[in-house]
């Protein structure tokens, strides 16, 4: 039994699938489980050790996003463009995250060893701020360029179901990455101590490295051409701005984004020190978020048509900013009840992302999709930049 007739065995196509779409999908779910291992809970937890502070927690996160802001623009004007034979550069940009993975990889893992088990080099903490701007590097060159590399692969109205097919796949093997660690801390030990969250850390870097080669799976031979033009372009009764939809669009994640980047990197932190949630406890909960995601992308799925896109989206959002409206009110009298919330609430504020990536690629010319995606350089650097107030403010005061 292929790949392919495995997603239609499960419904996810009902035609032969575009080979580099086909690619994106595994390459999606293999990458969720290695970035699930690491990049959340225990990355938190190890900054908040070694800095012994959420500031220098939000200090990493910051760092990452300030590379991304100075980098992932100019890298999405230049995979629009073309090389000398013509052909698109967002392919040859997407295969980079093999390389850029595995030198990121191996720089992480270097600078864990030496800070967790060589007691003379300590000081490299510091360190860790450099090698997550590396990670910045690599998210920056690479995720314009695949996203836009993706959208060319689609037929325009295909776009917002196989968005959430993708989405789908890297969610929902993100709950395979925090049971990856629940094994993992039942067998060296379920406890916060550096020297095991080190352990875990290095073995999704490991799984990094692994799973990076399939970048190079992507031909350009599989892009499609006036089909996956943008709706403007192949629909005349649609003419208007080029970019208001973009630019709203835009907009609306970069608030997004300063105000939960001041929150989410916070809550494994908030479940461990306020709410006494050990490793496995917390893993627990990360492993339950992703399925709700993927549910909640489902109920989306079956809404948007009904009510319309944006309609959807502004129904999801609302919901969950009255969810976090919510948790604040129990953060003292029910924390185990926030818990609960908390997963409600992160399913409902992700589920709309395919659809708002499917309005975005549907709305943006084939030339230019790079380059409006490597405008999330701008969000994640806000997000980043708000963690390390947020950082600040829990210091200062507490989590709640």
């Amino acid at each position: 039994v292929t790949t392919g007739d495995a997603l239609l065995l499960c419904g996810m196509a009902e035609e032969r699938m575009n080979e580099n779409v086909r690619i994106a999908l595994i390459t999606s779910g293999v990458v969720g489980v290695a970035d699930s291992v690491w990049n959340g809970t225990v990355l938190a937890s190890y900054c908040y050790d070694l800095g012994h502070s959420n500031t220098f927690v939000g200090l990493v996160e910051a760092a990452s996003g300030l590379v991304q802001l100075f980098v992932a623009i100019p890298v999405g004007a230049y995979a629009d463009g073309r090389d000398a034979r013509g052909v698109t550069r967002k392919v040859k940009m997407t295969r980079l995250a093999c390389p850029f993975t595995m030198v990121s990889a191996a720089a992480t893992a270097a600078v864990t060893w030496g800070v967790t088990f060589d007691g003379t080099t300590s000081s490299l903490r510091w360190m860790l701020i450099v090698v997550m701007m590396l990670w910045g590097f690599t998210e920056a060159v690479v995720m314009g360029p695949f996203q836009a590399m993706f959208a060319d692969s689609l037929p325009t109205g295909d776009r917002s179901k196989y968005y959430s097919f993708l989405y789908s796949a890297y969610i929902g093997a993100s709950a395979a990455g925090p049971a990856v660690s629940i094994a993992l801390f039942a067998l060296w030990g379920d406890t916060w101590s550096p020297r095991q969250l080190a352990k875990v850390l290095l073995s999704g870097m490991a799984l990094e490295a692994v799973s990076s080669p399939l970048f190079l799976l992507f031909r350009e031979k599989y892009l499609l051409g006036a089909e996956a033009d943008a709706v403007d372009e192949t629909d005349s009764s649609a003419k208007r701005d080029d970019n208001f939809v973009p630019v709203t669009l835009f907009v609306a994640s970069l608030l997004s984004s300063l105000g939960s980047g001041m929150t989410v990197k916070f809550f494994p932190l908030f479940f461990r020190e306020t709410v006494g949630l050990s490793p496995i406890k917390v893993q627990l909960v990360y492993a339950v978020v992703p399925l709700a995601m993927v549910a909640g992308m489902a109920a989306a799925q079956s809404v948007h048509p009904v009510l319309g896109r944006v309609q959807t989206l502004c129904l999801f959002k609302l919901a969950a900013v009255a969810l976090l409206v919510a948790m604040i009110q129990l953060v003292h009298s029910a924390p185990i009840a926030v818990v609960v919330v908390y997963v409600v609430r992160t399913a409902l504020a992700n589920c709309t992302y395919p659809i708002e990536e499917s309005i975005l690629m549907d709305f943006v010319p084939r030339d230019r999709r790079a380059r409006w995606k490597s405008l999330e350089s701008v969000s994640s650097f806000g997000w980043c930049g708000s963690a390390l107030v947020g950082g600040l403010v829990a210091d200062r005061d507490s989590y709640s």
